[in-house]
């Protein structure tokens, strides 16, 4: 990873070196597809009215327009398109309910995802289906899917949509992580190491 990008919220991040990437990517025998035009994806962009999310754009731009994985794999723009909600309108979930929700799973080490995702006050929340200002990147299988934030104050952080919709850590992924949301590179660095890449 390279030091340098402005993240969500405006803080520094990691870039994401994605030629060592998809060295790791094709020695696995994963099929990558071809990358997604510059004008495609302004095109996109116009269409709805925002702008993606850098680590994402580079995703598609430099490594590949989705990735066939038995794991996880990850779907192409037009695929993500086609299953999403309204793409331009914000997403639903504000800065706040995502603290809110990790303040309540890192204080909650002892109680199950399930039973503080339970609590009334944040069933009320949820929205019941596929929320706005999103794009998908996998299915999870049951109902559950990895969305990309790409309107709405959450934009470029990556949410678990399904029975529950809450932020994505790296927890989710590992026995332990430091329980902070993760955007893109960081999600795309947990589906890497989910595919063994």
């Amino acid at each position: 990873m390279r030091v340098g990008a402005s993240g969500p919220r405006g803080c520094t991040i990691a870039l994401m070196d994605y030629e060592d990437l998809a060295r790791r990517i094709d020695a696995a025998g994963l099929e990558r597809r071809a990358c997604v035009t510059e004008v495609r994806l302004r095109t996109f962009e116009q269409r709805h009215q925002l702008k993606l999310p850098p680590g994402y754009r580079r995703f598609l731009a430099e490594l590949s327009d989705g990735i066939t994985s038995e794991e996880l794999s990850i779907l192409g723009l037009e695929e993500a398109e086609k299953i999403a909600g309204p793409i331009g309108e914000p997403f639903p979930y504000t800065n706040a309910y995502a603290k809110h929700i990790l303040e309540r799973l890192l204080d909650s080490a002892e109680i199950s995802f399930s039973d503080v995702m339970g609590d009334p006050a944040l069933r009320a929340r949820q929205v019941g289906s596929m929320p706005a200002g999103c794009l998908v990147l996998g299915d999870l299988g049951g109902g559950e899917m990895s969305v990309l934030v790409v309107a709405g104050e959450q934009a470029g952080f990556v949410w678990r949509v399904g029975d529950f919709d809450a932020p994505e850590t790296n927890d989710l992924y590992a026995d332990s992580g430091d329980g902070r949301q993760l955007d893109f590179d960081a999600w795309l660095e947990c589906w890497a190491k989910l595919s063994s890449v």
